[in-house]
């Protein structure tokens, strides 16, 4: 900037010799000036490389307020409140010849709607953005937990390993750079749990950001599996319970100008490794010829996803305009093992017979969203959009069965595949509104329509030797809509109605061929669904007072589904006699009631309650058709299939029983009964139970600097009625206690000492006390202020 105010400013004497023609300048903006988003970025492009902290010119500098106000060697360059006479606004106006700011070819010159924007930041005071003073917290933390009983049911009910742990449980820091850009980082590291996190995010307000981040976290599963009553050594244990890591590595950047786009990118690396518990459970012997499938399973995991996402949002005039996209591709690794065990297995034991079965994935998926909307009038807003998805993916299968007691046995290959492709791309309009108040109702509503296509094509071996091919497809159509009435005309009333509709149509084809040394097998099948769903809503708030609020509401869903099957044949003695073309029908219709208040008429006791009841019945409907092999003869008509009733309750208090005291309790209790038409014939009681749940939270305030806190959770689930002697504990029936004491003590203004004792109970008789444990544990933390 040549010399810039060396030559420019010539000091407020030499201005005075030759008068400015101040109604040449553009007029100064009206609107309140914000200088980090209006300001600062003028003086980043037009004048910081002369003026700035490096050897600034005529050593004047506009890196902070003082600098800016006190001027330079040759005089004061803004006076607050008065633009019109300040000498940085006539150089940059150009008004003085010979002496423009910026020079020409040095940086940018400033339009007149910027220097409007400079003498509207004069005139209301030339305000700066304040500094922000860095703060540095830490919060090491050590932590000692015994455990008396399953160590891997704790792991998985708690999320923390027994022994000793030391680590960060947060550590932080915050401030501000020369220029105004806003630092912040924080952080987390606890060993023994695997748990990490490290981000750090630099922003410039009403500019732009951008922020880098790696966590990571480990989730732990069980190594057993189902418990049989009456067999003592179920259920049976794998060497090593499993444990899936997970990790997310992220980077996002985004700008936020004034009156430009607002655009967010974001990368994002996603991974899991390790092995997960499965319920595939392999098969243990009960009698002569007769197994159960109770021995744990687990499978391998190796996955590994790259997302890109970029979202742009722009106003244009009464028009909002967002699209996002989004990017992912990623493959995957998994191998899992079913076990068969001819005699009962001790813990670690070969199988004596395993088959193990790969697969590999590889996928691209895309998707972009485009919603535009529109405040019309003050009472009718509207928005379109449209949402495309792409799928494309290619798989692999193999499955192998061996003999591990048996090494010189040569393994049986069984099905296997590399060549596995799947398709998919998805259209979806939709247009919604908001309508109101008018005469105390508000309209809302929206309509959406889908398209979506599904293609599959898979070929290989069949049982290790014979070719076989299998194709798949699917065309799906449909449109929903909904819509909710509001009204606010009753005293203290707000009454709503609601309905959501929808209709569908589904196209399903498939077809299979395999060339085996017994003959060739296939079949080929189209069925013709249609689908439709009706939702119905009314509810109601009632507030007579401050003190009361009751709400409360009913809804109807009824769910149906008629099926046609224009082919269904194979190369059976028995064509077209294929399950399920013969189920021509399916519905699902269900009600919900709910119910709830909250009173506030004493502020020390703050009670809500919350009353649901769940209801669903299920209906199949069939056409007649012949058992295969000269079977017998079966009527079609409708058949109850299945029903489903549940109640959830809920209570909340907040209290203060005493100036120093404050505590919160959650209670909640839930009853379901799930049966089937299929539970008389195989020889199961319908599925029922309920669960109990109790947390209270006590805070305490000994004094100023101590408080004390107690935190109580009870969990207990009893499903158990569903198990019989002989069959699998399929109900989860157990009973957990947690109880966490606290001490808090702050010391001084820059550190708080914390120290917990914690003690943990479970008692689960539907795993035969496997997944039983007392735990014990003390935690101490020090949040330390490094300032």
């Amino acid at each position: 900037m040549r010399t810039l105010l060396a030559i420019l400013l010539s000091g407020v004497g030499a201005m005075a010799q030759e008068p400015v023609d101040t109604g040449k300048l553009p007029m100064p903006a009206e609107r309140k000036v914000d200088f980090a988003t209006d300001i600062l970025p003028l003086l980043e492009r037009s004048c910081l490389k002369c003026h700035g902290d490096k050897r600034p010119k005529s050593d004047y500098r506009l890196t902070s307020r003082d600098s800016a106000l006190k001027g330079g060697e040759l005089g004061v360059a803004i006076l607050p409140g008065d633009s019109a006479n300040s000498p940085l606004v006539h150089f940059i106006a150009g008004l003085v010849e010979d002496m423009e700011m910026p020079p020409e070819g040095k940086a940018p010159a400033l339009s007149d709607a910027e220097i409007g924007l400079v003498r509207g930041w004069i005139d209301q005071g030339a305000a700066w953005a304040q500094p922000i003073d860095t703060v540095f917290t830490a919060e090491p933390m050590a932590r000692y937990i015994t455990i008396s009983g399953s160590e891997e049911a704790f792991r998985q009910h708690w999320g923390m390993t027994g022994g000793l742990s030391l680590g960060l449980g947060q550590i932080t820091a915050a401030g501000q750079t020369k220029r105004g850009a806003n630092v912040e980082f924080d952080g987390r590291y606890i060993g023994g749990d695997e748990d990490h996190l490290t981000r750090l995010r630099i922003e410039r307000p009403g500019l732009d950001y951008v922020e880098v981040g790696y966590e990571s976290w480990r989730e732990f599963g069980l190594s057993t599996g189902g418990w049989l009553d009456g067999m003592e050594h179920s259920p049976f244990s794998l060497a090593n319970a499993p444990y899936l890591d997970h990790e997310r590595v992220w980077l996002s950047a985004g700008l936020a100008k004034r009156d430009a786009p607002k655009l967010d990118f974001t990368y994002e690396r996603l991974g899991r490794n390790g092995r997960l518990a499965t319920q595939q459970w392999g098969g243990v012997p009960v009698g002569e010829f007769e197994t159960r499938a109770i021995y744990p399973a687990t499978k391998s995991v190796d996955e590994t996803i790259h997302r890109l996402s970029l979202r742009a949002e722009h106003e244009i005039g009464d028009t909002q305009i967002e699209d996002a996209l989004t990017i992912e591709f990623g493959e995957s690794a998994t191998e899992r093992a079913h076990a068969e065990f001819f005699d009962l297995p001790a813990t670690g034991a070969n199988p004596d017979y395993l088959t193990q079965i790969s697969e590999e994935r590889e996928f691209e998926r895309g998707a972009n969203s485009l919603r535009l909307t529109r405040q019309f009038k003050d009472w009718w807003r509207v928005s379109l959009g449209h949402h495309f998805t792409k799928f494309d993916g290619a798989a692999g299968l193999e499955v192998v069965s061996l003999s591990p007691n048996e090494p010189g046995e040569a393994p049986w290959m069984g099905d296997r595949s590399n060549a596995i492709r799947t398709r998919q791309r998805s259209h979806f309009l939709s247009a919604t509104t908001l309508m109101g108040p008018w005469r105390n109702l508000t309209l809302s509503g929206g309509v959406q329509g889908e398209s979506t296509r599904r293609e599959g094509i898979a070929t290989g071996l069949a049982l290790g030797s014979s070719p076989a091919r299998f194709a798949s497809g699917q065309d799906r159509t449909g449109v929903e809509g909904n819509v909710q009435l509001s009204y606010t005309g009753l005293k203290h009333t707000v009454l709503t109605l609601g309905a959501r509709l929808r209709g569908e149509s589904i196209d399903l084809r498939e077809d299979g061929h395999i060339d085996s040394e017994w003959g060739a097998e296939g079949f080929m099948r189209e069925t013709d669904e249609t689908g439709r769903l009706a939702q119905y809503r009314a509810g109601f708030a009632w507030s007579p007072n401050a003190e009361w609020l009751v709400r409360g509401g009913y809804k109807w869903r009824d769910s149906r589904s008629d099926y046609e099957h224009p082919l269904d044949t194979d190369l059976s003695d028995e064509s077209g006699n294929g399950y399920p073309a013969h189920i021509n029908r399916r519905r699902a219709r269900g009600d919900v009631i709910d119910l709830g208040f909250t009173w506030r008429r004493f502020p020390k006791f703050l009670p809500g309650f919350r009353w649901e009841r769940h209801r669903t019945d299920y209906e199949l409907g069939t056409q007649s058709f012949n058992e295969p092999w000269g079977g017998s003869s079966r009527d079609g008509g409708s058949h109850w299939a299945g029903k489903h009733e549940s109640d959830v309750f809920s209570l909340s208090i907040v209290s203060l029983p005493h100036s120093r005291l404050v505590a919160t309790t959650s209670i909640g209790y839930t009853d379901t009964w799930s049966g089937t038409i299929e539970s008389p014939a195989l020889g199961l009681q319908p599925f029922e139970g309920d669960v109990w749940f109790y947390v209270d939270h006590l805070s305490y305030a000994l004094g100023q600097a101590t408080d004390l806190t107690l935190v109580r959770s009870y969990y207990r689930v009893d499903y158990g009625g569903s198990n019989l002697p002989g069959t699998i504990a399929y109900g989860l029936d157990a009973e957990r206690y947690g109880i966490v004491l606290g001490i808090r003590h702050r010391l001084g203004q820059a550190a708080m000492f914390n120290v917990q004792y914690g003690w943990f109970n479970n008692n689960e008789p539907s795993a035969n006390g496997t997944h039983d444990y007392n735990a014990n544990m003390i935690l101490a933390t020090l949040s330390i202020d490094l300032n």
